[in-house]
Formats: C-alpha cells, structure tokens, sequence
C-alpha cells in the first residue's frame, strides 16, 4: 500500500514535466529499478526530500514506516554530519551541473561502521531543469575493510622493509631491482634510486655459487648461501643471502613472482673465517708437531706435523698422556722438563722421542705453559722438531769435513814421499844392472825396491780416501764386474782361509749398466768381502747380493740416497756385528777395533771403500746387528746400455817386461832436482837425448830453441808457480802435437786428466820404475 501511494505522488509531482506517454513509460522503468535494485534506492525531489526508498535502503538505515517520507538527510537521523554535508554537495553538484555525482559515505554503525559507495543521478525535464534526485549505494563495507587492512600491512611492510637491520632487494624475474632498502643502499653504496631498475647482474660476482635459478620465474625457491657483491666503489663485500619468492601486492591478480633477497654483510666474519682457517691450514702444514696439554698433562690437540712425525692419528692421541711419544726412560731429561715448566713456565732442548713404530727420534723440543681461556687451569703448548734428518746430515758433513781435511794433508804429504820414494826405487835398478844378479848385494837391493813399492801403496790408499785421485768411468755391466771378482783366485783364497764358512750368492741378471771403474770396484769388493769373511770367526755364512732398486723419497742412512733407480749390491756376514758405538766411525781413517797385528788391521780399508764409492758418484749404507752386518752399496742405474768411449792411454804393468831403448829427444820438466837427474839419468843410460828444466819458463824456452819429440813433465812446479797444465797449454800453441808423459807424486786428478785429454798422453805415477818409465816413454813415441 505504501509502495502504490508513493507511486501515486510521485507521478503527481511530475505530472506537468511527464506528458508523453512514452516519458511516463520510461518514469516507471526508473521507478521499478530503484525498488528492485539489490544495493540501496531512493528517489529524492529538487529540494532533497525523500519521495522513495527501497528495502534495502531501509534495513541499512534502520528505518520503519514513513518516518523517512518528506524529510531530507539531515532529518531522519541515518547519516552522521560528515556524510549528510557529502550527500547535500552531490545533490547540489547534480542539480547544477546535471551529470551524475560519485559519492563514498562513511556511516557509523555497531558494531562496525558501513561504508557506502554511492551515485546521485538528476532526473531533467524538456526544458532542462532537475526536478528529481534518484541516489544508488552500494554496501561496500567488506571490501573497504579489506582494502583498509591491505593498507595497513602494506604500511607495516614498508616500515618492516625501511628499518631492517639486513638489506632488502626486491627484483623481478627478469633480475631487475624494483626496490631497495636503507640498509642495502649502505652496504652496496648505492641510492635507493640509483638501485631501482639495475640488474642485479651488476652487483652479484656471476662465478660464485648461488641456490637460486634467476632464469625463469617458477624456480624462485627459498636459498640460503654466502655470496660476493660488488660496491658501488667497486670494492668487494661478502654476504650471507637468503631469498623467498612473493607475489606482486600491487598487483594480486598477476601471475608473476617477485623475489625479496635478504643479505647482511659477513666481510669481517668471512675474513676472520679464512685467517683462522688460513691459521689452522698453516699449523697443519708446519713440518713441526704441535701438541696442546690440558692441565692434566693429556694431549687435547694434535695438529701440524704431528701425525706424519710419530705415526699417530689424532684420535689415537688425543687424551693419551705424552709418554706416547716421549718413552718414560730417559728419566732424568723428563725430570728437567718438568722442573722447567714449573719454575720458569717454558723448557726448550733435546729429547729422545718414539714414533708409532717403534723407532727412535732425535727431537728438538719447545714446551710453554699457557692459560686455558678465560679458566685458571693451566695448559701446555709444544713444538717438537724432528732433529734424525738433520742430525744425520750434520754427522755426514762431519765425516765430510774429516774426509777433506785429510785430502788436504795427504795430498801434500803423499808428493813429498812418492818424490823422496823415487830414488828409492830406480837407483837400485840401475845398481842391479851393473852388479851380478846373484849376489847378497843385489838380494838387498831388491828388498829395498819392495819396501820401496810398499810404502808407495800405502800412499796411494791414503789418496784413494781422501779422493785425491781421478777415477775413469765407464759404462759397465755390474753383475759381470761381480762375478768376475768371486770367480778370482783372490776370492778363493779368502775362502780358503775359512773353510768353515758357507757363500750364498744372488746376483740379478741383465742388471743395468753403471758408471764405474773395474779397478776399483774390485778394491771395494776385496775390503768389504775381506772384512765380512774375517768376523766369521766361528763358522757362519757371507751373503752376496745384486739386484735393482728404484727409490722414490730419500733414505737417510750412513748416507743420503737420493731418489732414483739404481743397481744394489749387499755384502753380509752373519758374525757377531758391529757394535753401535762404533757403527758411525767405521768408515774413518785409521779407525779399527781389530787387534794389532791381524791383516788389514791398519783401519785404512773401509775409509778406501767410503772414497771409492764416492768417486763413483754412488751412496752407502751399513746396518748391525748382532749375527748380521750389511753393507749396502747403491750405484746409480744408466737409462740405457752405452758402449766404451775412448780414453787416455793407461799402461798394462803386465805388458812392461825390460826396459825399452831410444834415440827420441826429451825434455824433463821437474822442480825437484834429484827426481830430474834421476830420470835424465836412466834416460840417458837408454840412448835418449834429454834437456833438463825446473820451472815451466825454463821449459817453454827450451822448447822454443830445440826439437823435443816427448815432455816428461811433473805437475807441481813449486809453489805460486805455473804448474804442468799451465805448461803444456802454452806449449801446445806453438808445438801443438808435443806428446806427454805425466808423471806426478800426486794420483790422477781433474788437472792431471785435462792434460791427458789434449795430449793423449800417459799418466805415469811417482815413485816409478825404469821399465815402467821406459815403457810409457815408447808406447807414446811409437803411437805418434
């Protein structure tokens, strides 16, 4: 009833403005769409008063009855002040501009208020005046409060993202920077502006590793990882990176996904990481053990060399107590230690340490007490030092010294004899020629010429250890050299003299070929065999043995093996060994233990094998042991077999016989005046013709006014003087085809072999013989 009456004055209100049929037509369309409308309706006249309000409108407003009929907004008490000054503006607006008004009404209402979106629209008569007002609202309450709390976490998120205390860099799929945080602008050095729309291309180090694929959009996924960006100066800064994929809030409805990276700068901690790591990297690599005691005396850590040194892991040792490696019977060592540390807080010096195996260390040792943290527990921090290499080494530089000190001093003393020898030996030969060979005189002589020989060779042993001889090397195959040498007759009769002694023998065939002397090689398996069958005192077996040998770490032993392949040879005994005290000093000259008298008791013979060993550019090492010494021998192995090279001429004492004549010119160059004129002397007596001369002025000038045909030339010319090399290079420039016989008091040395090689001549060694003179004198003569 009440919807027709309202109808009823409505049409009667608009009567005159409404004449056509068809505009009424219209006029009710417009009426039934504001009852029917789901939001609120209502139809107002010119002056702003209610006409018509739909139920939608009445049960938002709370209204009953008629009480809205006739009254404006102001009357019926539905909108607060705010909204009722909105509604009569929009009303106003309509009327005068006649176009429809937006309006957004806030209405107060328990328990929460509404919000209203709604439209005033001016209905025009014919001739252009607004007659009524018809007001549509909808209820947008919900999606106000929704917007409202968007709103309000949008500004919770701003605040979240400008005072964090990391930085924040959100970034599309397509790596540029949308936004960025005050925190990210300080670390980076950049302006929030200046980060907007840069690639983070730009800012990460591209070969670092990184959780997140920046490629596509859907492999955004939570990572977490240490990275390296690049300043805005440039300069480097670590961070630790963690990223999260998020929606566009500015957008819901795209399918895009953004991604927030969080990151804070770890530069201090990352450099504080690396120089402890770089720390514990460098303790661990110390060719030192450090060990840390607790203050019970238990190894808490076991760092550096520590394992490689004594053999045991640090599991093994840590809680161990140090008697692990420092063995309890070296007590009165121990007790100073420990009397140090407690006195003074520090001990250094040398103890005797045990590795994992059993075998003795020489250690160099620094123990310091310290503070465990902040407790007043007291600790122990060690460095131990392995001193057995070193210590080894500085024994063989010893015996190096020894060795060469003695070279110094035989080799001025073995001249001097082979000089005064000389006489001893020729002056009986030629008293031998002019006496009848039967009688006691000549008997005498002969003695004399023997003993002469003998003390000769005792002189070239002692110039043997001390290495003042040149030794010719040659490619040679060892296992023949051996087998040549236990096939002799020395060697049998050295078996002989035990016959209850046993031979055992393992010698590898086809071995390598060495550099070496047959000669000498035999010197040195006739003192170590000579030695190894002499301690088989009460029966027992020698052992020798041949093979290869490839070393890959040096050994350290009597002497420092290098690495390399090489040929081996072992001499053993099984007797009763070599007592340790003594083990080191073996190889020192005229150091024995065997009882005066006994052959080969002089103490000369391994002092000769260490110098030929060392001639042979070889190494040695000896072992033993109650029931069996072991003398090693490691010749280095040539890559490939080598066949004999030429070499100066030497002479076969065998080949000598009687002394041979002459009719050659010769002059003798000698600073020693009994040595030339016994030399021109028994040259003389042969048919040469000789010129005499004691300095190498005088013999250069002799060579100048008279046709020589062979040199006869003494190495030391005196002292400061130009010795025989010096010589014979200026000789060689104006007689280049001089030919030489050397002949020295000294062995055959590097100078001695430089005069060889450009003479092609003959080393003839003092004291020598007539025949032995003779001899070399044609063999060179006749080979011109």
């Amino acid at each position: 009833m009440r919807k027709t009456s309202a109808k009823k004055i409505i049409r009667q209100s608009g009567k005159k403005s409404l004449q056509s049929r068809k505009a009424r037509l219209i006029f009710d369309n417009l009426m039934a769409h504001v009852i029917r409308t789901p939001g609120m309706g209502a139809v107002k006249d010119g002056n702003g008063r209610y006409l018509l309000i739909n139920e939608t409108f009445e049960s938002r407003a709370s209204i009953k009855g008629k009480d809205w009929y006739g009254k404006n907004d102001r009357q019926i008490g539905f909108f607060p002040e705010s909204a009722v000054l909105a509604m009569e503006n929009a009303d106003r607006m309509a009327s005068t501009c006649l176009r429809p008004v937006e309006i957004l009404l806030e209405i107060p209402k328990y328990p929460e208020p509404l919000f209203i979106l709604g439209m005033t629209i001016p209905v025009v008569d014919p001739f252009g005046n607004s007659t009524m007002l018809i007001f549509f609202g909808m209820d947008i309450s919900e999606e106000w409060r929704l917007k409202s709390r968007l709103s309000e976490s949008e500004t919770r998120y701003q605040s979240l993202f400008d005072n964090a205390s990391v930085g924040m860099i959100l970034k599309n799929s397509q790596n540029i920077v949308l936004t960025a945080n005050p925190k990210a602008c300080e670390i980076l050095g950049y302006s929030r502006g200046e980060l907007k729309n840069m690639n983070m291309c730009n800012i990460m180090i591209h070969d670092e590793p990184h959780q997140n694929n920046h490629e596509t959009p859907d492999s955004f996924s939570t990572g977490d990882s240490e990275r390296i960006y690049i300043r805005k100066n440039r300069t480097r800064v670590w961070v630790d990176e963690k990223s999260n994929p998020v929606r566009s809030v500015n957008d819901p409805d795209s399918d895009e996904i953004l991604e927030l990276i969080m990151f804070s700068d770890i530069t201090e901690q990352y450099v504080a990481r690396t120089e402890l790591a770089l720390s514990d990297h460098i303790l661990h690599e110390l060719p030192e053990a450090i060990v840390v005691l607790d203050e019970r005396g238990l190894i808490e850590r076991w760092m550096g060399a520590a394992e490689e040194m004594f053999g045991y892991t640090s599991s093994e040792a840590v809680g161990s107590e140090l008697n692990l490696i420092l063995p309890d019977d070296q007590n009165r060592a121990l007790e100073i230690m420990n009397q140090s540390l407690t006195d003074f807080g520090f001990f250094k010096g040398d103890l005797i340490g045990t590795n994992k195996s059993g075998e003795d260390l020489t250690l160099e040792v620094s123990f310091r007490q310290t503070r465990q943290d902040s407790k007043n527990d007291k600790g122990t921090v060690g460095i131990l030092h392995d001193a057995t290499t070193r210590r080894l080494l500085e024994e063989q530089a010893r015996r190096g010294e020894v060795f060469e000190s003695l070279g110094l001093l035989a080799g001025g003393v073995a001249h001097d004899l082979n000089n005064r020898l000389g006489p001893l030996v020729a002056i009986p030969e030629l008293l031998l020629e002019e006496i009848d060979s039967d009688s006691a005189l000549a008997n005498d002589l002969k003695v004399i010429i023997e003993a002469a020989h003998d003390i000769a060779h005792e002189v070239r042993d002692l110039l043997s250890i001390t290495r003042r001889i040149h030794i010719e090397l040659e490619p040679l195959h060892p296992e023949e050299s051996l087998n040549r040498f236990l096939n002799g007759e020395v060697f049998r009769q050295l078996l002989k003299s035990k016959p209850e002694c046993s031979l055992a023998t393992s010698i590898q065939n086809d071995l390598p070929q060495i550099m070496g002397s047959n000669q000498h090689l035999n010197k040195i398996y006739l003192n170590l065999i000579s030695n190894a069958v002499e301690a088989l005192n009460k029966g027992g077996t020698l052992f020798v043995k041949a093979e290869t040998a490839t070393i890959n770490t040096p050994l350290f032993g009597h002497d420092t093996i290098r690495p390399g392949d090489y040929v081996v040879i072992s001499i053993a005994d099984t007797g009763e060994g070599i007592d340790e005290k003594h083990l080191p000093r073996i190889f020192e000259p005229f150091y024995t233990r065997k009882k005066m008298g006994i052959k080969s008791g002089s103490g000369l013979g391994l002092s000769i094998v260490y110098g030929l060993i060392k001639d042979h550019k070889a190494f040695l090492d000896v072992s033993s042991r109650p029931g069996l010494t072991t003398f090693t021998l490691y010749f280095p192995a040539l890559k490939s077999n080598h066949y004999r090279k030429g070499s100066p001429t030497r002479i076969n004492l065998k080949e000598m016989g009687k002394s041979r004549k002459g009719t050659e010119t010769i002059l003798i160059l000698d600073d020693d005046h009994g040595q030339r004129n016994l030399a021109a002397r028994a040259l003389n007596k042969l048919g040469y013709s000789i010129h005499q001369a004691a300095s190498a002025q005088e013999g250069l000038a002799i060579l100048d006014d008279q046709n020589i045909d062979l040199v006869l030339l003494d190495m030391v010319l005196g002292d400061d003087e130009p010795d025989g090399l010096d010589f014979y290079r200026e000789a060689i420039k104006t007689k280049p085809h001089l030919k030489a016989v050397v002949a020295s008091g000294y062995s055959e040395n590097d100078r001695v072999q430089e005069v060889l090689n450009l003479s092609e001549g003959i080393f003839l060694g003092k004291p020598y013989t007539i025949a032995r003179l003779s001899a070399a004198v044609r063999k060179i003569i006749e080979t011109c």
